[in-house]
């Protein structure tokens, strides 16, 4: 009788026992699952990114070993963010590229990504074409044309955003394209060291005076002079 009553007490304990361990088995498998799910299938939705394709920061949010570092440069800051259970949301804060040539992407004059990395919105950063073969010398014109843009970029922000080109071409003239008008800044004889800052700054205040004065747009412009090579006289030549 008391065999029978030990029986019957030891089955619930077992039933018990194998309830509980089956129970942390399932809550460990389903933890495991949703980890997981959380480094490679969550569905992450980006917020932030011009330049920088969404798949690839997708990439990089979810540590997929497919991404490329390379983009690593164009990228200030990225955070991620819980969303609903399927969704978390990247917010990316880029470093903005300032110019391409014939083969990079430039962040800065001497940082730069090669331009066969895809990127979108290439075409809305200004192309820079200089006849110099001396690497060297090509670095140091970088260096300044960067100042250039940054001045412009401070001068007149409307003309900034319109920058589509900046040349500097076998007859020594430095140019630049805005908005299709043509501008011959400065003729550099022998090197871009030359160029300083404020007389920059000097030329882009007289332009935007220039274009008050004369109560034009750039778009209505076909070429301006601002070499200044004697009295300082702007020359220019309306679009017909």
């Amino acid at each position: 009788m008391f065999k029978k009553l030990a029986n019957n007490s030891i089955r619930p304990l077992v039933y018990l026992t194998l309830f509980i361990v089956a129970f942390f088995l399932v809550k460990d498998f389903m933890l495991y699952s949703k980890k997981q799910r959380n480094n490679n299938e969550f569905d992450f939705i980006v917020f932030g990114n011009k330049f920088i394709p969404t798949e690839t920061i997708k990439l990089k949010a979810s540590n997929n070993n497919n991404y490329d570092n390379t983009y690593d440069l164009l990228i200030n800051d990225l955070k991620i963010i819980s969303g609903s259970e399927n969704q978390k949301i990247v917010i990316v804060e880029e470093k903005i590229p300032i110019f391409f040539d014939h083969e990079n992407i430039y962040i800065s004059h001497n940082q730069y990504i090669d331009k066969n990395k895809y990127l979108n919105n290439i075409d809305q950063l200004p192309y820079i074409s200089l006849e110099i073969k001396d690497e060297l010398k090509y670095n140091t014109a970088l260096k300044k044309i960067e100042m250039i843009i940054d001045e412009l970029n401070s001068s007149n922000n409307k003309f900034y955003e319109a920058l589509e080109l900046i040349e500097y071409d076998e007859n020594k003239f430095l140019k630049l394209k805005i908005n299709s008008c043509a501008i011959k800044l400065i003729k550099i004889d022998k090197n871009f060291t030359s160029i300083m800052r404020k007389d920059i700054k000097e030329k882009f205040n007289s332009l935007e005076f220039f274009m008050n004065i004369e109560n034009k747009e750039i778009a209505e412009i076909s070429e301006i002079d601002l070499r200044w090579n004697n009295e300082g006289y702007i020359i220019w030549e309306d679009k017909f």
